[in-house]
This record gives structure tokens, sequence and C-alpha cells, in this order.
């Protein structure tokens, strides 16, 4: 459960080098973020030794001439055995972007960056995304995980008939909220009084 969770940053340096050769100081021009839990989703029909994910565009990235960063992963066995996979029978959720969001340059100077909380099948806990800068367009690639196995089925089969999956969209949550308080060891109830956006999905499909 840990590891459907964890994210691996690989941040992007650059070293300008000047006509003459010297070389000038070394600074970030972008980074790539790969949610580990789409690990978990790989079959026994795929090659366990390598696996290419596109983490993020080129355009992310300030470095100009680069048109698109790939990150590999090796590993020399399966995230999950498959009898465990079919034990704790992990379902995605997956949260590609979002469009039309309003951007103020207040709102982003006095404001956490925007982050996404998930919240389905009847789990206490609530699944937040990393945060992301203030923009009008933002691409999250958020895969909220969660482990059906441990449900029963019949208290399952009615949450998907009667209730919705909740997923809100935190972008005016003001920093000192955060001093001390980590935003992923909040609770949407520690969160109500925030303004966010929400959307809600029936599953009722999946009953």
């Amino acid at each position: 459960r840990d590891f459907a969770n964890q994210v691996l940053d690989v941040s992007i340096l650059q070293k300008p080098v000047a006509p003459d050769g010297s070389v000038g100081d070394e600074r970030e021009v972008g980074g790539l973020s790969i949610y580990l839990g789409d690990l978990l989703f790989f079959t026994e029909r795929e090659a366990p030794e390598q696996r290419f994910l596109r983490a993020q565009d080129g355009k992310d990235v300030d470095m100009p001439g680069l048109t698109e960063i790939e990150a590999v992963l090796r590993f020399s066995t399966y995230p999950m055995a498959p009898t465990l996979g079919v034990a704790m029978n992990p379902c995605r959720v997956q949260v590609a972007s979002v469009k039309g969001l309003p951007k103020e340059d207040e709102v982003a100077r006095t404001c956490e960056g925007v982050f996404l909380a998930v919240k389905a099948f009847g789990f206490e806990e609530t699944v937040f995304s990393r945060r992301r800068k203030h923009g009008r367009s933002i691409k999250f690639g958020f895969p909220a995980i969660f482990f059906l196995g441990n449900l029963w089925e019949h208290p399952l089969r009615e949450w998907l008939i009667t209730q919705t999956m909740t997923i809100r969209l935190y972008d005016r949550l003001p920093k000192e909220l955060t001093v001390g308080t980590p935003v992923k060891s909040m609770t949407l109830e520690q969160l109500e009084s925030q303004p966010f956006g929400e959307a809600r999905f029936s599953l009722v499909e999946m009953a």
C-alpha cells in the first residue's frame, strides 16, 4: 500500500557552456514525476526487466530544443506477484488533467500549489495528489490506488450502487494553514472550511 502512493522525482539540471568554454552555474530546468502505483498493473505478459514511462512532455522543461523526456525503470521481478494482486485487487482511478482554472497572480503567491483529493469505495482515508503550479490548465497524470480486496463483497456492492466517488480540487489553500501540518496528513473534514471545486462520479457500472 505504501508503494502504491510513492512518487519517483527526477530533477533535470543544466549547466550552460559559453562559447569560450566557461561553464555557468547549474540550474534546475524541469523534472519528472513518476507515480510508482502504475507499476502494480503490469501483467505477466509484460517483460519485467525494463519499462519505459513517458513522465512529462518536453514543454514542461525550460530547455530550448528539447522535445521529449522519457524515464526508464529497470527491475528484476514484478512489483506485485500475481497471487498477491488477485488477493489485494488494486483499482486505479486516473486523473489526467484539469482545465479552465482561473489564473490569479495573488492566489499563486499566497496559496499552496493546486492539488487533488480523491475519496472512493467507502474508505476512510483520502488519497492526495502532488501539488502543481497554478495555471489555467494543469496536467496531473495522477493515479489514486485503492485495494478492493480488503472489502467485503456486499458492502462494496452497496456502496457502488448508492454512493459516488468524490474528487476535490484545491487551489486556494493558504500557505500558513499547512505550517507544521502537511497536506497529505489532512482529511477532507479538516479541509472542509477551505474553498474547493468538487466533482462526483457514479461507479454503479462496477457493481
